[in-house]
């Protein structure tokens, strides 16, 4: 059986007042649908989505999406002006069978909160799991421990996982290289792209990884336009 998996990070351009995900370059809601759709996607991770995008996403999307992801201060940061900005969701949109949903909240502090959302799905009577998160992108202690946070949440689960996001680490990283290996004791595989996904970093800091069991059909990082994100998104086509 087949998936097409994908990680975005849409960028919360926290300087328009009440980003709805339109500026002067376009309605980037719009460009975000289009990409779902044209590509087929049957899982993708959404990182810095807040409320004001994500109302109209709900609106804008092909009905057989579902969105799940709570937001990171919660829904009532979304009513305090200077939070509201940043109180974003790791949001997974599937059209597969949702079983469960969870909002988990990674060590963070003195920094901004971490999350991840992990959501259960049933694919033809097979039960998989899905983590999708957004760490730390300045402090590299905080982030080695959300990066063991993260561990210890698959370590807990018995399920075949995809795990995916925006780590803010490169593979060069030495907490992100220890990451990857206690990935790969416990039998999961990065998706092996070297392209640059973020605009100003020379490597990829948003990853897939998938059970080592599944298959790699195919591998895309598309040119959208450069003004819907600072990054780019990885798409994967996999058996499973």
């Amino acid at each position: 059986m087949k998936l097409i998996i994908a990680t975005f990070n849409i960028q919360n351009k926290y300087k328009i007042k009440d980003y709805s995900g339109i500026d002067s370059y376009g309605d980037h809601v719009i460009e975000l649908v289009n990409f779902i759709n044209d590509n087929n996607i049957d899982i993708i991770g959404i990182q810095e989505l807040t409320s004001n995008y994500k109302k109209r996403l709900v609106k804008l999307i092909n009905k057989k999406y579902k969105i799940v992801g709570k937001y990171r201060f919660t829904c009532l940061g979304n009513l305090i002006p200077i939070i509201k900005k940043y109180n974003e969701t790791n949001s997974i949109i599937t059209n597969k069978e949702i079983l469960s949903t969870r909002t988990i909240h990674l060590p963070f502090f003195p920094r901004l909160p971490r999350i991840v959302t992990t959501i259960n799905l049933k694919i033809k009577n097979k039960e998989i799991r899905v983590i999708n998160t957004h760490l730390e992108h300045r402090e590299k202690t905080i982030r080695s421990k959300q990066l063991m946070r993260i561990i210890k949440l698959l370590k807990k689960n018995n399920k075949d996982t995809i795990l995916m996001g925006d780590f803010n680490a490169v593979v060069e990283d030495i907490e992100f290289k220890k990451f990857m290996q206690e990935l790969k004791n416990l039998n999961y595989k990065r998706i092996d792209i070297n392209t640059p996904t973020h605009r100003i970093r020379n490597h990829p800091i948003d990853h897939i990884f998938i059970p080592n069991k599944w298959e790699i059909n195919n591998i895309n990082i598309p040119k959208l336009n450069k003004k819907i994100s600072d990054h780019k998104p990885i798409i994967v086509e996999v058996t499973i």
